[in-house]
């Protein structure tokens, strides 16, 4: 199994070994084809609770990441978790975290160069890059699928943080901003047909009745009203 971390660095993991990957990094894996069993275990870690681990690292020197040797404490750790998922009602919200604060703290005081050498963002930076990502292909026919992949998140996780940034659900937002961008080119002279493959629509009929639904006249009439109506 392989772990991108970055562009230019490739990290092979095998059997027993633990990786951390960050948000952005692609992992790859290959099938045995000599029919040998093997399980992974895939855990989500917040990325706040990892920059609180990283600031008791006194060591601020890079390094390239390399995969941790599972030991014994590892070992027991792993199976803590598969018994816990035994019986999911048990694994709590503040379990979950006190077991990943476990697991970090653990990693830190081993390898604390491995865990510093980690490139994460802070939750400010993270909201930063999703807003200057969004601003950059909102007038774009990107889908809301394709905005979450550029934000390396899941497709639930990227909904989230746009509602708590934007205050609206992101295919709502994107409708309407789209279509404020094309009553802008309606009234700048440009036709409907011009303009409604680009507002994110199938065809022209159902851009003329979002349209008319959010501003109260079709697109052709924007030359008669004006200016915009606020929904």
């Amino acid at each position: 199994m392989n772990a991108y971390l970055l562009p230019e660095q490739t990290v092979e993991i095998s059997a027993g070994e633990l990786v951390i990957l960050t948000p952005g990094a692609m992992l790859t894996s290959e099938i045995l084809t000599d029919q040998s069993e093997f399980q992974s275990l895939l855990l989500y870690i917040d990325v706040q609770l990892l920059l609180e681990v990283r600031e008791s690292i006194n060591n601020h020197h890079s390094i390239r990441c390399q995969p941790f040797q599972r030991d014994k404490f590892l070992n027991h750790f792993l199976s803590s978790l598969q018994l816990l998922m035994q019986k999911p009602e048990k694994l709590t919200t503040p379990l979950k975290r006190a077991k990943a604060c476990e697991l970090l703290s653990y990693l830190a005081a081993l390898y604390p160069e491995q865990i510093n050498a980690l490139s994460v963002k802070s939750n400010d930076q993270q909201a930063q890059r999703l807003k200057q990502i969004v601003s950059t292909h909102a007038a774009s026919s990107v889908s809301v699928e394709e905005l979450a992949f550029l934000n390396n998140m899941s497709l639930s996780a990227f909904k989230r943080a746009f509602r708590q940034h934007f205050g609206s659900s992101p295919g709502k937002w994107l409708m309407h901003y789209r279509l404020e961008q094309a009553h802008s080119q309606l009234s700048q002279g440009k036709s409907p047909s011009e303009v409604w493959p680009n507002a994110g629509y199938q065809d022209h009929s159902s851009f003329s009745k979002a349209f008319r639904r959010t501003f109260g006249y079709s697109p052709s009439e924007v030359g008669r009203f004006g200016t915009m109506v606020e929904p």
